[in-house]
């Protein structure tokens, strides 16, 4: 018996003693201020956004300087026209583009309107910023309407751009860019029973926005 009580007050000063000590044991983690301080950086980086999500459109107003020739004699006129496009990413650089744009010019009474028909591709250079330049190309048919003429054939044209964008978010972009076309053959004309040839080239500059699915 008097091992048994002796057993119960030994547990008992154990307890006793162990509790202050866990208390003890019991420190709070507190941060330093030099931890507070500490903040993860985080970085906008849309790089790719503008290609690498699929499908989207690309509307443009642009300012076109155009020059063509009927039969060898040289004409000219600067005018604003609509450009759309239809757009698909194929990776995080590149996108492929169907576009489709209007041009309407008049010199020395001869009045000549094109639909430019084309297809290409845009390489967006990848960079952490809002920021985001780009180059691209077309191929391009160029459905060309002369006013005074007859049985009118279009040409086949290529054109470079290089052009910077806005991100607005990871779909949204507006952006400008300056472009150049050359046709690459001739088109014709009928004028007075004659037939003549036509030659196309524009450069210009142009405002538009870009959104992506």
């Amino acid at each position: 018996m008097k091992r048994i009580v002796a057993l119960v007050c030994a547990v008992l000063a154990f307890s006793l003693v162990s509790s202050p000590a866990a208390e003890l044991g019991r420190v709070p983690v507190k941060q330093t201020a030099k931890e507070k301080d500490q903040t993860v950086p985080v970085i906008k980086d849309y790089g790719g956004a503008m290609s690498e999500t699929g499908p989207g459109f690309d509307v443009m107003l642009t300012w076109n300087s155009m020059d063509w020739k009927i039969d060898g004699e040289k004409f000219s006129d600067q005018n604003w026209g609509p450009r759309a496009s239809f757009t698909y990413g194929i990776g995080t650089m590149f996108d492929l583009r169907f576009t489709a744009k209007y041009m309407q010019g008049s010199d020395k009474n001869v009045d000549l309107s094109a639909i430019r028909l084309g297809v290409g591709t845009r390489a967006w250079i990848k960079l952490q910023s809002d920021f985001q330049p780009y180059v691209g190309g077309h191929v391009n048919y160029d459905l060309v309407d002369v006013e005074q003429g007859d049985s009118n054939e279009g040409l086949f044209s290529v054109e470079g751009e290089v052009g910077l964008a806005y991100l607005i978010n990871e779909f949204w972009a507006v952006h400008v860019q300056a472009f150049y076309e050359a046709g690459v053959t001739k088109g014709s004309t009928e004028i007075g029973g004659e037939e003549g040839d036509v030659e196309l080239s524009v450069m210009g500059v142009g405002i538009g926005f870009n959104v992506v699915f």
